[in-house]
């Protein structure tokens, strides 16, 4: 048996990667030599292993295991470049990528890798990362990933030393229009007319993690006027349980911004908690409609309190946000419906690896730093979250399915709008209609689902007309849906008897005068 005393040994320190969370990882080659002769783990530089080009991956926060998830142009992206060695190595192996513009080269960018090369993959956790600015993220441009292109490290084969294997591969993209979010200060009169003071910072703050996570390119935020609400919070010391006073809220905010000027944008409630409440049951609720056409874009929560922090009011607000663009919330951790049946991981789970684009182009961390796949979905009610593949997918169908849609009008027309809610039990009530000056045009949709039969009448019953109106559901809603009748003022006028059919039959009536 050899003796310690007869070994040299150092430690070399070869290279320094940015790691999850802003940790600094480092590979280590400790070398030995003594009686038995060199017991390094480098490969002599003699040894032609083969170096292989294994992976490369484009992401803007994940991506689904074909890779098929499309990039969003002007948004900054990461190519994640995985390599392997047949035989162990610490070389630093220079990686180059390329992006061209049909047959020009209008960005190269070179780095290094760090750590060692053996001959498996470590889990999706890639050898070199490119950050692609949001300019070059763009219709038309093509990408060429090669290892070693001077040809410095000795390598059996360097035929698979660049991805593609021949050639270049065009950029998947997609156009998304800006995401705009009017922030609604509300003042609860019940309660001493209690503001929720929220500057335009405030609101930039407040969306930072829908911008990292969700898709998107641009989202832009304004600060609206202060909506004064009479319903009541709850009986003190703990309030805000749903619906309750959260459907009152989601009902008035999206019956002002049905009339205002601007009824694209996703109108956000903020509220301040009265200081009577010690504890709150719920800390936001957004509507979940069914379709991307649907006119449903209303969300409320509360701002920062003595409650919740303003990193929960941000997993807050990103997860409303989510809810607005058609998802539920994922299954686990005790969440309520609506449930999302089809999602992959039966806990509410990742999956797979995420990476932090945005805090690297931000510059807030060098490198984009994993995510780890056992994280919980920002639509979960476990954390720490993450987006996953599946629900970055099915927002970036939503919103595409929304910007192809018919272009809303820009003639403002008078109407009559009824809104209503059917409870759990099938119970329809319809609210008293008022008069407004609307943009969009009521969606009408032909199969059943979850909508409600609308039939407007004459007096005299000689005139009749009927639509179907989707309904939309409410997070936290405890089975209770909402839905919203517009009507031209003129055929209101003339069939001012309507009739709200829910699907079990139960029906209300209302006349307008």
């Amino acid at each position: 048996m050899r003796s310690p005393h007869d070994l040299r040994c150092s430690v070399v320190r070869v290279a320094l990667t940015p790691c999850a969370h802003l940790a600094i990882c480092g590979a280590f080659l400790i070398s030995c030599s003594g009686a038995g002769g060199d017991t390094s783990t480098n490969p002599a530089d003699g040894d032609r292993a083969n170096l292989r080009l294994d992976r490369v991956t484009f992401t803007q926060a994940t991506q689904d295991a074909s890779a098929s998830i499309p990039m969003v142009e002007g948004a900054a992206a990461v190519a994640n470049v995985q390599i392997t060695r047949s035989k162990e190595s610490v070389d630093e192996v220079p990686v180059v990528l390329r992006l061209f513009r049909g047959s020009t080269l209008i960005h190269t960018d070179t780095a290094r890798t760090g750590g060692i090369l053996g001959p498996e993959s470590v889990g999706a956790r890639p050898n070199v990362q490119f950050l692609v600015a949001s300019s070059l993220v763009a219709a038309g441009v093509s990408w060429q990933v090669e290892i070693d292109p001077g040809r410095t490290i000795a390598d059996s084969s360097t035929t698979d030393n660049v991805m593609p294997r021949s050639g270049v591969t065009t950029l998947s993209t997609v156009v998304l229009p800006p995401l705009r979010i009017r922030f609604v200060p509300i003042v609860l009169t019940n309660y001493g007319d209690v503001p929720a003071n929220i500057s335009l910072a405030d609101a930039e703050s407040y969306v930072s993690t829908a911008r990292q996570l969700l898709p998107n390119s641009s989202i832009v935020v304004t600060v609206g006027a202060p909506l004064q609400l009479s319903g009541s919070f709850g009986a003190a010391p703990r309030g805000g349980g749903p619906p309750g006073f959260w459907a009152v809220a989601l009902q008035a905010i999206d019956a002002v911004r049905l009339s205002s000027t601007t009824p694209d944008e996703l109108w956000y409630g903020i509220v301040a908690v009265p200081p009577e409440f010690t504890d709150v049951v719920v800390g936001g609720m957004a509507y979940v409609p069914q379709s991307p056409l649907q006119n449903t874009r209303a969300a409320v929560s509360l701002q920062p309190n003595r409650f919740f922090g303003l990193g929960i009011v941000r997993y807050v607000v990103a997860h409303e946000i989510g809810h607005t663009l058609g998802l539920s919330h994922t299954p686990g951790c005790g969440a309520p419906e609506p449930l999302d049946e089809s999602f992959p991981d039966g806990g509410g789970t990742l999956t797979s690896t995420g990476y932090d684009v945005w805090s690297w182009a931000t510059g807030l961390a060098r490198g984009a730093p994993s995510q780890s796949g056992e994280l919980y979905d920002i639509m979960s009610y476990c954390s720490p979250n993450w987006i996953s593949a599946h629900n970055f997918a099915a927002i970036l169908r939503w919103r595409l399915a929304a910007a192809a849609g018919p272009v809303s009008r820009v003639v403002r027309e008078h109407a009559i709008i009824i809104s209503g809610q059917i409870d759990a039990n099938g119970a329809v009530t319809l609210d008293s209609p008022r008069k407004a000056t609307v943009v969009l045009p009521q969606e009408v949709v032909s199969e059943l689902g979850r909508s409600v039969l609308v039939a407007t009448r004459s007096r005299d019953g000689a005139d009749t007309r009927t639509m179907r109106v989707r309904t939309t559901r409410l997070d936290h809603g405890e089975g209770v849906e909402h839905f919203t009748v517009v009507l031209p003022e003129a055929e209101a006028r003339a069939r001012p008897m309507v009739s709200v059919t829910a699907r079990g039959g139960r029906k209300a009536v209302r006349e307008i005068r």
